[in-house]
């Protein structure tokens, strides 16, 4: 009888050292696996923003660049300011229609949003095409900044 309650208390201990030893090694990879999944999805917001429409308000003394902003749907996003490059020097939007600048907004369900940005009248050659090509505004957002090169775009895709 003596040698059962020791033989008892060896399978038990050796039970709970074996489930103990099990749990830890389960728990390892899995830890790590999870935090490999969650750095993977902690990206840049993706923004796209297609220009419809340039118009030179020369009695207001702005550029207004109208055109879509792209991105996911049902997410948020807030633009502190925007800039565009045509030189050297940018130059930084005074107004924006669509979003309000430093305030959350959220894509909806097609994930544009029509907006209008308002820039200082600025030295440009040629058409209001000119304004655009080769480029690149530039979204400043909590997130950190977000390029946006703007390609060459042809005559019957913007208003002169």
């Amino acid at each position: 009888m003596a040698g059962s309650k020791i033989g008892q208390k060896i399978a038990l201990l050796l039970t709970i050292v074996i489930c103990l030893g099990g749990i830890a090694d389960a728990q390892t990879p899995l830890i790590s696996n999870s935090a490999k999944v969650a750095n993977k999805l902690k990206t840049k917001p993706q923004v796209g923003f297609k220009v419809t429409e340039v118009i030179n308000k020369v009695d207001d003394g702005i550029v207004r660049i109208c055109g879509n902003l792209s991105g996911r749907p049902h997410t948020s996003l807030r633009i502190d300011s925007i800039s565009i490059i045509p030189d050297v020097i940018p130059v930084k939007a005074v107004d924006i229609d669509g979003v309000d600048f430093e305030r959350y907004f959220q894509w909806e369900d097609d994930g544009t949003i029509y907006i209008e940005i308002d820039f200082p009248m600025f030295e440009f050659t040629g058409s209001a095409k000119y304004v655009l090509e080769g480029n690149t505004v530039v979204f400043h957002t909590v997130k950190g900044d977000i390029p946006v090169f703007l390609t060459e775009l042809k005559e019957d895709e913007l208003d002169e």
